[in-house]
């Protein structure tokens, strides 16, 4: 009797094992235009977002379309070029073994209501202000920089230039920028300072300021905290490509690294602006702006 039972178990675990390898996803879809295609057991439907690609799965990019994804480990892949190409081979590209990536794909793949619960519930969003410019920063005490730049952007007031001031603490000015864009890359090595402390205006042509924010740049010991993580996104930071400027800013939101994901996602945006701009705006809105 008890031989039977272990040997129905065994069964059972086994059946259970094999469904969930069977249901495994080769790909997972994370941006799509252009009406790409995906042809399973011989029938072609359109792809969406957050379809899962099997390995016995085909796809179809059309001219001017685009394709980005996520592999089950983690690692991302992007199709521009028109054609079709089959699932198995494109999961070969992406090549065998674990990624560091795999360990934030809960996160990527959550949903918008999920991610700005609990963006929401560590204190970092904007809670409001009066100022007519409206610098999209975290709040006071969440606006940490791991990168060696940073993107900051804020609202427009349809003015045709925009004055960034850069100060340290004691609002000694460390750079000043002009642009007519709502959006600035600041590189942190051409502020010529030690300080970790920084402060940051914006006023407009039409004479709108915004409020002094802060942002602290991790350093030190403080920067050392981080290593492990740095060694996780060393691959991304290296790709270029919208899929992994998207994927990197979600591995930094995951860590409340709040401006480095702004970067990321905006980067992706500024890429690929009708597959990743929507994602952008829903970060915007999660750290309580409008644009």
């Amino acid at each position: 009797m008890y031989g039977r039972i272990v040997l129905l178990l065994f069964l059972m675990l086994t059946v259970n094992m094999n469904t969930a390898w069977s249901q495994k996803y080769a790909f997972y879809v994370m941006g799509a235009k252009g009406s790409p295609e995906k042809r399973v057991n011989n029938t072609w439907s359109l792809i969406k977002i957050g379809d899962q690609l099997q390995a016995a799965d085909e796809v179809r990019v059309p001219a001017n379309g685009y394709l980005g994804m996520s592999h089950s480990s983690g690692k991302p892949l992007e199709l521009r070029d028109p054609g079709s190409y089959k699932v198995a081979e494109l999961a070969a590209r992406v090549g065998q073994g674990n990624s560091p990536l795999s360990k934030y794909t809960d996160f990527i793949l959550s949903t918008e209501q999920d991610k700005k619960n609990k963006l929401s519930a560590t204190g970092a969003v904007h809670r409001g202000g009066t100022a007519k410019i409206q610098v999209h920063l975290p709040a006071t005490g969440k606006a940490d920089v791991l990168g060696s730049y940073f993107i900051v952007t804020w609202n427009s007031d349809g003015s045709s230039t925009y004055t960034v001031t850069v100060m340290d603490m004691l609002e000694n000015q460390l750079g000043q920028y002009q642009t007519p864009s709502n959006s600035l890359k600041i590189n942190l090595g051409d502020l010529n300072t030690a300080s970790q402390a920084l402060l940051l205006t914006v006023k407009s042509g039409n004479g709108n300021s915004s409020d002094k924010q802060s942002v602290r740049i991790l350093t030190g010991e403080k920067r050392k905290h981080w290593a492990e993580f740095e060694r996780d996104i060393a691959a991304l930071q290296q790709d270029k490509s919208a899929i992994g400027k998207y994927m990197l800013g979600n591995m930094y939101e995951s860590r409340l690294l709040l401006i480095d994901a702004m970067t990321a996602y905006k980067e992706a945006a500024d890429l690929e602006p009708e597959v990743y701009g929507e994602f952008y705006s829903q970060y915007i809105n999660r750290l309580g702006y409008s644009q």
